[in-house]
C-alpha cells in the first residue's frame, strides 16, 4: 500500500505542477500578445494625414450640404405649387426628404468609416 499512495502522490504532484506550468505559459502568452496588440493598435491604427482629414472632410461636407440644399428646393417647390401636386411629385418629395436625411446621417460617417477602412490595412 505504501508504495501505491507514493505512486498516487507522485502522480497527483506531477499532474498539479504540468497544469500550473501550462496555465502560467498560456497567460504569460496571452498577455504578451494582448500587450503587443495593444501596442500596434494605439500607434500604427489610427495615424491618419491632417490633410487627408481636411480634404475628405470638406468633400464629403460639400456633398452632404449640397444634397440637402437641392433636395429642400425640390420639396419647397412642391410644396408652395399647386401645380406641382400630384401623385408623382408627391413620391418625388418623399425621395427628396429620404436623401436628405441620408445627407444628414449617414454621409458624416462615411468618412470616418472612409479614412480607418484605409488605415487598417484594408485599401478600399
Amino acid at each position: 500500500m505504501a508504495a501505491a499512495e507514493i505512486a498516487t502522490k507522485i502522480a497527483v504532484n506531477f499532474t498539479e505542477n504540468l497544469t500550473a506550468n501550462i496555465t502560467a505559459n498560456v497567460t504569460s502568452n496571452v498577455t504578451v500578445n494582448d500587450t503587443l496588440l495593444h501596442d500596434q493598435t494605439t500607434s500604427d491604427l489610427y495615424k491618419v494625414p491632417a490633410l487627408l482629414v481636411v480634404v475628405l472632410s470638406v468633400l464629403y461636407g460639400s456633398i452632404s450640404v449640397i444634397a440637402v440644399a437641392g433636395n429642400g428646393l425640390v420639396i419647397w417647390a412642391i410644396v408652395t405649387s399647386k401645380r406641382m401636386r400630384s401623385v408623382t411629385n408627391h413620391y418625388l418629395a418623399n425621395l427628396a426628404f429620404a436623401d436628405i436625411l441620408i445627407a444628414l446621417f449617414a454621409i458624416p460617417f462615411e468618412v470616418s468609416a472612409v479614412l480607418y477602412k484605409h488605415y487598417n490595412g484594408i485599401q478600399l
